[in-house]
């Protein structure tokens, strides 16, 4: 289920200031902000699954609940299928996603979330490539922005392509 989302991504940074990141008038500029302050905090490892089949790669991000994240900017139009609970920027503002949710995602766009539940978000996008490498550089120009990209952030096992 998906319903619009009234209010805004806050968070709390330094020595609990609130700042106020995203709001219903989201920017690519705001989501750039946040990642910004994000990145000077500890990073966590995000499990990341890649295939790629049948001319699309699939790639899954496990989220868990209660995070603040930012994804790298989109070249190309994509799907995402979701399945959790996440409120995520859009390009008609703050969407709300409960449950299991197929949407839209167009390309110059860069999203926040914040995750009220564990929330798998599935990316789909088309490609020609056969290496997670190479489909990575054809989505985003943000590749060194991606766990998969950075090794002192992965687990063993997170950079594998599953196969059918």
């Amino acid at each position: 289920m998906m319903e619009e989302f009234k209010g805004e991504i806050v968070i709390f940074y330094p020595e609990q200031q609130k700042i106020t990141v995203i709001d219903q008038t989201e920017t690519n500029e705001k989501v750039l902000e946040l990642e910004k302050i994000i990145l000077e905090t500890p990073q966590i490892i995000l499990k990341t699954t890649n295939l790629i089949h049948g001319g699309i790669y699939a790639r899954t991000v496990f989220i868990p609940a209660g995070l603040v994240a930012t994804g790298v900017l989109s070249k190309i139009d994509n799907m995402c299928i979701v399945q959790g609970d996440i409120t995520v920027t859009t390009k008609d503002g703050l969407k709300r996603f409960t449950g299991y949710n197929v949407i839209p995602a167009y390309s110059g766009a860069k999203r926040a979330a914040v995750t009220h539940a564990d929330t798998y978000w599935t990316t789909l996008i088309h490609t020609n490539q056969t290496e997670v490498s190479a489909a990575e550089a054809e989505f985003t120009d943000e590749v060194d922005l991606l766990q998969t990209r950075n090794s002192n952030l992965l687990d063993e096992g997170d950079t594998k392509c599953l196969t059918p």
